[in-house]
């Protein structure tokens, strides 16, 4: 191990004696923290991720995937069934919105214990689920409230996903009593 670190640093000084070369410097994680140093973390694809409440209070990170019935024709009129699915991202919640349900487009959160069957696999909603906000979204508003200075649509490093829960946490704290959201006036 020591043998590569040796060699990377080698690799380091031939790159800073090159002619017009910025040079480079290698320091170990825990001085470039103490310095607040940003060190380059791997971002990962957040575009289909929504930050979600539920349970009266709770906040978490989810995936969505939409489904749709197919269309039947009763009496004249179309029927089917539509909505989301929140699946959560390292957890096993899953919650469930209906956006139509046979002939009226109705918006709802679905409670605990509803099942629902997508691409034949069967899904049980086991928390209730009260909020979704799209992640970029919650970002766009931590940039407004200057909380962040900039930002990259649809990528997001696990330090930035967890500055934006806790954003997403704070931003919910007293917009629920009791399981019941408050009247804005």
């Amino acid at each position: 191990m020591e043998n590569l670190l040796n060699k990377i640093k080698d690799l380091i000084e031939a790159y800073n004696n090159l002619p017009d070369a910025k040079k480079m410097v290698l320091v170990p994680e825990e001085y470039a923290k103490s310095m607040n140093i940003k060190i380059d973390e791997e971002k990962k694809d957040i575009s289909d991720m929504y930050i979600c409440l539920y349970n009266n209070g709770k906040v978490g990170l989810f995936k969505e995937l939409r489904f749709s019935s197919g269309i039947e024709t009763i009496m004249g009129h179309n029927s089917w069934n539509a909505g989301s699915l929140f699946i959560g991202v390292n957890s096993n919640l899953v919650g469930l919105r209906i956006t139509h349900q046979n002939f009226s487009s109705d918006a709802y959160w679905e409670k605990e214990g509803y099942q629902e069957t997508v691409d034949k696999k069967r899904y049980v909603c086991n928390c209730n689920m009260q909020d979704a906000i799209t992640f970029d979204d919650v970002r766009l508003m931590m940039y407004e409230d200057k909380e962040i200075s900039s930002y990259e649509l649809g990528k997001a490093s696990n330090s930035e996903m967890i500055q934006v829960l806790k954003y997403a946490k704070k931003y919910y704290e007293g917009k629920i009593i009791l399981g019941k959201q408050k009247i804005k006036k």
